[in-house]
């Protein structure tokens, strides 16, 4: 399968095969150059040269390319720092102070992380779905939800074994 990115846009690529992009990702080479001319034209400083409005709209430019690769709306795109960052706050913004919350017991810890957190602080069950060889993630997943469940929150593919989720369904 063709690369969607060429291999030449990451330094570490031209030295090896990196498999462990969710531990510590690789940042492409123009986005470390973008970083740098942040830092050295912007960041520096603070906002000393930045006027409230800059201010206000300094991510305006990465929400609005997140639009268009998402299909959506720049106002439908929340820009944070972590995937982690983000499912926490969502588990914490929900106002879901008690029913059930389905997950893959194998996901990723930052899918799961926020809600074992939010089941200490409120009434929320936990339903642990497993991701075994013989069956169907999608399936177990739809399987599992019933009139009590607020949330479920899964990987589309899981980063231990490889399923993948029918997210559309």
């Amino acid at each position: 399968m063709p690369s969607l990115v060429p291999r030449d846009t990451y330094a570490a690529l031209e030295l090896c095969t990196y498999l462990n992009q969710a531990a510590l990702g690789l940042v492409p080479i123009p986005a470390v150059e973008a970083m740098h001319a942040f830092m050295e034209q912007t960041a520096q400083h603070g906002n000393l040269y930045l006027s409230d409005q800059q201010e206000a709209e300094i991510l305006d430019g990465v929400r609005s390319a997140g639009a268009e690769l998402l299909g959506t709306t720049p106002d439908a795109v929340a820009v944070v720092g972590s995937a982690s960052e983000g499912l926490g706050q969502i588990a914490s913004l929900l106002d879901a102070e008690r029913g059930t919350v389905v997950l893959v017991s194998t996901d990723f810890p930052s899918v799961t992380y926020p809600w074992l957190a939010a089941a200490q602080r409120r009434e929320i069950e936990l339903r642990f779905v497993e991701d075994r060889a013989d069956r169907n993630l999608t399936h177990d997943l739809l399987d599992a939800i019933d009139p009590t469940t607020s949330v479920v929150a899964f990987g589309a593919v899981q980063y231990a074994t490889g399923s993948q989720v029918e997210v559309g369904a």
